[in-house]
């Protein structure tokens, strides 16, 4: 037997690495659907857009006068959009304050196994 196979984690550290990894599986199921929305904000924002160039109702003689004109008809999606790119900042920060906890809980244990090896050689 191995000397890592002499370690045990304790049952409190188990719980809380269980914990922290689901934490972690559903902050990161919250940032793939905070991206999904995200690119579904883009499509509906870009296709809001061509639609009035392509028909001709977007006119103007400079390229300023049309964006002034497709931003006004555009500002409901533009704000969707907006909206759903701040939902997935926050939503990959959470993912990473929750991937921060499984490593600092992962750092743990280990330390408590290199600690338990030097107590076993009573080098501690």
């Amino acid at each position: 037997m191995s000397e890592s196979e002499d370690f045990q984690i304790g049952p409190a550290r188990a719980h809380y690495l269980i914990v922290a990894h689901a934490s972690l599986r559903a902050a990161k199921l919250a940032l793939y659907e905070s991206s999904e929305k995200s690119i579904a904000a883009k499509g509906a924002l870009d296709k809001k857009r061509s639609d009035p160039l392509a028909g001709g109702t977007i006119q103007g003689k400079n390229a300023e006068t049309r964006d002034a004109q497709l931003a006004q008809e555009c500002w409901p999606e533009m704000a969707a959009l907006e909206s759903a790119e701040a939902e997935k900042r926050k939503a990959a920060h959470e993912a990473d304050q929750a991937g921060l906890v499984v490593s600092e809980i992962q750092w743990l244990i280990r330390n408590d196994e290199a600690t338990a090896a030097l107590v076993r050689e009573r080098i501690i």
